[in-house]
């Protein structure tokens, strides 16, 4: 029986003893693992940090870019907007002198239309004394007929010449008219190309921003596991420590 005892003693000194080793070998390696996670967490982290502060620096860059972009397509605007407004100035002005002129015409035609009322004698006079005063001597080399044409072709010239300066000035109008719609229309181009820009980069920063939240999630799976070492280091590590010292 006392054979036995010691049989069973000796047995439970070898177990234990092949525990022990066996312990200090996990030990150590919790211990190192400890160390190699620490330092990987910790270029993990200087990573990360460094990753969204470039991310955030992108951002910034664009969204001063966005200012300007807004900046010029805002003054687009409102370079067309006065234009329009002297466009629309000018062809209400054209309209003005298109309603003169259809005047103008019809007196024209009123006058000519007169004519037939006046005597020859009339006719003599308005032209001696309006269309082509004379000081000399008068010689009256025309008929009755080619007085009254001369009169007319006159009165037809007095009027066409009123005419021609309304009709030139609505010209020029109509031109510089066309002139801004033609700047207008090109403006609302650039206009439209700015307003593709900005979209574009509003896409880069929210693009942006989604890069940093897969950032950010991935850190709160490294916090998950940061959180696992912690236990390791409050519990396991001084234990591992402890049996170490003991066993020196």
């Amino acid at each position: 029986m006392i054979n036995k005892f010691k049989q069973f003693l000796d047995w439970a000194d070898k177990f234990f003893k092949r525990f022990k080793a066996f312990g200090y070998l996990i030990a150590i390696v919790f211990i190192v693992f400890y160390f190699i996670e620490n330092g990987f967490e910790n270029r993990e982290a200087i990573r990360m940090a460094e990753k969204i502060t470039g991310l955030d620096m992108q951002k910034d860059l664009l969204i001063k870019e966005k200012a300007n972009v807004k900046f010029e397509r805002d003054s687009l605007l409102n370079e067309n907007y006065n234009l329009k407004v002297e466009r629309d100035e000018e062809i209400e002005l054209k309209e003005k002198y298109k309603k003169k002129s259809i005047k103008e015409e019809i007196a024209k035609n009123n006058a000519i239309a007169a004519l037939e009322f006046f005597t020859s004698n009339e006719n003599y006079r308005y032209l001696q004394d309006i269309a082509y005063p004379y000081l000399g001597e008068l010689e009256y080399g025309f008929n009755e007929r080619q007085v009254k044409e001369m009169r007319k072709t006159h009165v037809e010239n007095e009027f066409n010449m009123k005419l021609l300066k309304s009709k030139t000035i609505q010209l020029n109008i109509c031109e510089s008219a066309l002139t801004k719609s033609l700047i207008i229309e090109k403006k609302s181009d650039t206009i439209y190309k700015k307003a593709e820009e900005e979209i574009a980069i509003s896409d880069s920063i929210t693009s942006i921003e989604e890069q940093k939240v897969d950032v950010l999630t991935k850190d709160k799976f490294g916090k998950k596991l940061k959180r696992f070492w912690q236990k390791i280091d409050n519990y396991i590590i001084p234990a591992a420590t402890f049996l170490i010292g003991k066993s020196l």
